[in-house]
C-alpha cells in the first residue's frame, strides 16, 4: 500500500516569507543561497482528494516516495528538539525558529513517478503563489531554476534549466491576474514574460522569453502537487511546463509537454526577501547564547581546536584545527556589536575571523584579517545539541566547518559535527598581564632613572656605542652620566610601562617573540606596542623586577648573570638571581632639561661667543637639518674660532673637518645665527662642511661626507624626525637665505645623503 505524505508547509511572519511546497525558501535579495524552513503546518485550505479503495489510516495526499514515514518524523524530532534551544522568558516576542533553517529534504523518488494534483486549474481558480519575486527550482533539484540562457534580453531568448547563480536571468516576477484566474511570469533581467513558442499547445514545443502581448502563450494557471507547483499553460489545460527528459544538467530546455504528473513537470517557488533583515533578527535573538570573554574553541567532531596557522600574525593567514597547545594563537576574544552579531578576535594577532573575501561560495576559505566591520567577519552563534553553530552573517547558509585540518564555510549541514563547536572560558597573556599591571600601577613613578644592576651597583643599562639607529642593541656598562645611559619611565593608565632612552629618543624593545635568550634593543616603532610595555614589581629585598607585557613569565635578564661592562641584556624566565634585579635611581632633572641633547660624534667643543646665538629656542621643537659649506676653511676647529669673534654675529651648530671630525660650537637646545632666517634658525640644527677643493669646486672629501651622513642620521633619530625628505625636515642654507651656500656639489648630493641617513635609520 502506498504511504501517504505531503512536504510540510509553513508560515512564517514578520519577516515577509510564504508558504511554499516542501517548506519555505528564503532568499537575499543579492541572490544568495535559499534558506529552506520545513515545517509541519500548512497553509493550503484542505480539501478531500477522492480516491479508490484508500485505508482509513492514509493521508488524503499521496505520497512521492514509499520511505519517508520515518524520515518525516525524524525531521519532526529534530525540529522539536532544537526549538528548546530559541525559547525566550517573554513569549510574546515574536521569534525565528533557527532549528527550521535546516536544508529540506528532496523526496527520493523517480523523474518519472507520478506526482498528484492537489487543486485543479482554469479559469477562477484560487490564487495559490502570491505576487513577488522568486527562482523557480525544479522538483527534480532545487538547486536548478529557470533561467534566460546568457542573461538574454531579447524576444526569443531561451529559457532552459540552470545551477541557481542568483542573477536576474532566474528572477520571475509573478502576478495573478484575479478576474482570468491566470498568472504572468516576468524575467526581472529582461522584462519580457514566460512564452510558449508561436502559442502552440504541442509536445517539445520551446518555450521563450517575449515581450508581453496578453495572449494565452503567455498566461499560466498554477496547481498544487504534493511535489510543489505544476504550471499548466492557459493554450490548452492539457499541456503543462516541462522539464526535457527529466534532465537536470546545465542547459537543459524547458518546453510544453502534455500532463504526465511526473516531476519533470513540477516546480519550487523560492521566494526572494531581505536575508540581511532576517539575520539581524536571527542574532538579536541569539545574542545571549555566548557570553563576551576569552575561549578555546574545540570541534565536536575532531576533539581539535581553532588555530592561526603557524602562529601568524599576518592579514590573510589560514585558520585551521590543531592539537591544543594553549597558547594565544588558539584563544579567541568574543565580542558582540549592538545588533547581537559576533566577532572574534585572534589574542595572539589581534585580527579577526574572516570569510575570505566576502565570498558566499560553498567551500570558502576562513583567514584572519585587520578588522573592517563587514558582515565576512561577523557571525551568530546558535545552540545545536550541546554545542554552537556559528552562522555567517553573509548568507543564513553558510556555517563555519571543518574540511580536513582547514576551516572554510560551507552550507548548513544541519546536526553534522564538522559544524559544530564548544567554547570554554580561559584567559589570556594579555589578560594577565592587564592584571598584574593594574596591580603593580605606581610601583615605579614616572620620571627620570638610571637602571643599575643587582649584580654590581656601578651597572647600568646602556645603548651601545650611544647609538641612536632603531635596533641598537642594550647593554649593560660602567655609569658614566651620559644620556645614552639615562631614561624615561612614562606609564599608561592601565599600569604598563615604558622605557624611553633619552639620549636616543627610542623605546627599550623585546627584539623578536616571548622566549628565552631574546634580545633587546630599541625601538620606535609606536610606544603603545607590546614589546615596548613592561610591568615594574618590588621584589621582597627592595629591587626590581621588570616583566615584559608580551609575557609575564619573562623578565628582563643579564647574560650568563656576568657583572661586566658590555655584556648583553636580554629576555629571560624569572629564576630570582640578581641577574634580573635592577635598583632604579632617579634622576633630578625635567622634560625641558633633556628635550634637546647633543651628538656622540663630536670629538671637540669649540664654544661660539655667548654674542653669537640665543639662548634657547622661544618654545620650538627643532624639525630642521639645515646643511652649510664653509669656504677655505679646512679644518671644524678653525670654523669654531671663526665663531668666537664677539663681532662675528654669526654661528652654527656643528662644523666638519676635511679630516672628517665633528666640532660643536652651540647646544642644539639654543639657536644659532646660521640661516639668515629668524624662523628657520628657531627650527633648525645647522651643520657647517670644510671645502676640500678651495678655491675651485665646493666638493667634500670622502672623510667629510661620511661624517655628515653619520651626523645627520644622529640628530634626525634623537629629535624624532621620521624619514627624512628634502624640503620637509632637510635643507640647505641657500633655501631659506639669500644665499649660494652650499654650491653644486653639496645640491648634487643631496639624495645620496638623505638616503644614506634614512638607511642607517631604518628607513
Amino acid at each position: 500500500m502506498k504511504n501517504k505524505w505531503v512536504a510540510g508547509l509553513a508560515v512564517a511572519s514578520g519577516i515577509g516569507i510564504v508558504s511554499l511546497a516542501q517548506g519555505i525558501q528564503i532568499l537575499a535579495n543579492d541572490g544568495s543561497e535559499p534558506i529552506i524552513i520545513a515545517s509541519e503546518e500548512g497553509n493550503q485550505e484542505p480539501e478531500t482528494i477522492q480516491t479508490d479503495g484508500l485505508d482509513n489510516n492514509e493521508s488524503e495526499y499521496e505520497d512521492v516516495d514509499q520511505n519517508n514515514n520515518e524520515n518525516i518524523q525524524n525531521q519532526k524530532d529534530e525540529v522539536q528538539q532544537e526549538e528548546q534551544f530559541f525559547a525566550k522568558e517573554d513569549q510574546s516576542e515574536e521569534t525565528i525558529d533557527e532549528s527550521k533553517l535546516l536544508e529540506s529534504q528532496e523526496p527520493v523518488v523517480s523523474p518519472n513517478e507520478v506526482v498528484d494534483d492537489l487543486k485543479s486549474a482554469g479559469a477562477g481558480s484560487a490564487q495559490y503563489i502570491k505576487d513577488g519575486e522568486y527562482f523557480i527550482a525544479s522538483s527534480l533539484n532545487s538547486d536548478k531554476v529557470l533561467d534566460v540562457n546568457g542573461g538574454s534580453k531579447s524576444n526569443g531568448g531561451n529559457v532552459q534549466i540552470y545551477e541557481n547563480n542568483g542573477t536576474n536571468a532566474q528572477i520571475w516576477k509573478v502576478v495573478y491576474d484575479k478576474k482570468g484566474g491566470y498568472y504572468s511570469l516576468t524575467n526581472k533581467g529582461s522584462g519580457k514574460v514566460l512564452d510558449v513558442n508561436a502559442g502552440l499547445a504541442q509536445n517539445s514545443n520551446n518555450i521563450q522569453q517575449y515581450a508581453w502581448n496578453g495572449t494565452n502563450a503567455q498566461k499560466w494557471h498554477i496547481v498544487p502537487t504534493t511535489a510543489g507547483y505544476k504550471l499548466v499553460s492557459a493554450i490548452n489545460p492539457n499541456y503543462v511546463l516541462d522539464l526535457s527528459g527529466a534532465n537536470t544538467r546545465n542547459g537543459t530546455n524547458i518546453q510544453i509537454y502534455q500532463n504526465n504528473n511526473t516531476k519533470a513537470q513540477s516546480w519550487i517557488f523560492q521566494e526572494l526577501i531581505n536575508e540581511v533583515a532576517y539575520l539581524d533578527k536571527l542574532a538579536s535573538q541569539n545574542k545571549n547564547t555566548l557570553e563576551n570573554g576569552i575561549y578555546l574553541i574545540r570541534n565536536t567532531g575532531t576533539g581539535k581546536y581553532l588555530t592561526v596557522s603557524n602562529s601568524s600574525n599576518s592579514n590573510g593567514a589560514n585558520i585551521e584545527i590543531t592539537s591544543t597547545s594553549n597558547q594565544e594563537t588558539q584563544k579567541w576574544k568574543v565580542e558582540h556589536d549592538s545588533i547581537g552579531y559576533v566577532t572574534l578576535i585572534n589574542m595572539n594577532s589581534g585580527r579577526v575571523l574572516d570569510i575570505s573575501g566576502a565570498s558566499k561560495v560553498n567551500g570558502t576559505n576562513i583567514q584572519q584579517y585587520d578588522s573592517n566591520n563587514t558582515r565576512a567577519q561577523k557571525w551568530i552563534t546558535i545552540k545545536n545539541g550541546g554545542a554552537l553553530q556559528l552562522i555567517s552573517a553573509l548568507s543564513s547558509t553558510l556555517r563555519m566547518s571543518v574540511n580536513g585540518s582547514n576551516v572554510d564555510s560551507e552550507k548548513n549541514k544541519g546536526t553534522s559535527a564538522s559544524q559544530a563547536w564548544v567554547f570554554t572560558k580561559t584567559t589570556s597573556i594579555r589578560e594577565e598581564a592587564s592584571n598584574l599591571a593594574s596591580k603593580n600601577k605606581g610601583t615605579v613613578a614616572d620620571g627620570y632613572y638610571e637602571f643599575h644592576s643587582a649584580i654590581n651597583d656601578k651597572l647600568v643599562f646602556d645603548i651601545a656605542g650611544a647609538e641612536t639607529k632603531k635596533g641598537a642593541n642594550l647593554q649593560i656598562y660602567t655609569s658614566n652620566g651620559t644620556n645614552a645611559q639615562r631614561f624615561k619611565i612614562i606609564t599608561d593608565a592601565l599600569g604598563f610601562s615604558s622605557i624611553l632612552n633619552v639620549h636616543a629618543k627610542k623605546y627599550i624593545s623585546v627584539a623578536g617573540s616571548a622566549s628565552n635568550f631574546t634580545n633587546l634593543s630599541i625601538s620606535d616603532d609606536n610606544s603603545n606596542s607590546w614589546n615596548e610595555k613592561w610591568i615594574f614589581q618590588k621584589n621582597a629585598d627592595g629591587t626590581i623586577k621588570i616583566m615584559s607585557a608580551m609575557n609575564t613569565n619573562y623578565v628582563i635578564d643579564i647574560l650568563s648573570g656576568l657583572g661586566k661592562s658590555g655584556q648583553n641584556v636580554q629576555l629571560y624566565t624569572w629564576n630570582g638571581t640578581n641577574a634580573q634585579k635592577f635598583n632604579l635611581k632617579k634622576l633630578n632633572i625635567s622634560d625641558s632639561s633633556v628635550q634637546f641633547s647633543n651628538s656622540n660624534y663630536v670629538s671637540k667643543w669649540v664654544h661660539a661667543h655667548q654674542n653669537n646665538y640665543t639662548d634657547g629656542r622661544e618654545g620650538n621643537k627643532i624639525t630642521h637639518i639645515t646643511i652649510h659649506h664653509m669656504d677655505g676653511v679646512s679644518s671644524a676647529e678653525n670654523c669654531g674660532h671663526v665663531f668666537q669673534n664677539p663681532n662675528r654675529e654669526a654661528s652654527a651648530h656643528y662644523g666638519i673637518g676635511r679630516n672628517g671630525e665633528i666640532c660643536q660650537y652651540v647646544d642644539e637646545k639654543n639657536t644659532a645665527w646660521a640661516n639668515g632666517n629668524w624662523n628657520s634658525n628657531l627650527h633648525s640644527v645647522s651643520i657647517e662642511n670644510s671645502d676640500g677643493s678651495y678655491p675651485t669646486g665646493h666638493s667634500l672629501t670622502t672623510q667629510t661626507m661620511n661624517s655628515l651622513i653619520r651626523l645627520v642620521a644622529d640628530i634626525a633619530a634623537r629629535n624624532v624626525l621620521g624619514r627624512l625628505e628634502y624640503g620637509k625636515n632637510v635643507n640647505v642654507h641657500g633655501d631659506v637665505g639669500n644665499t649660494a651656500c652650499p654650491g653644486p656639489y653639496i645640491r648634487n648630493n643631496l639624495s645620496y645623503i638623505i638616503s644614506s641617513a634614512n638607511r642607517i635609520n631604518g628607513y
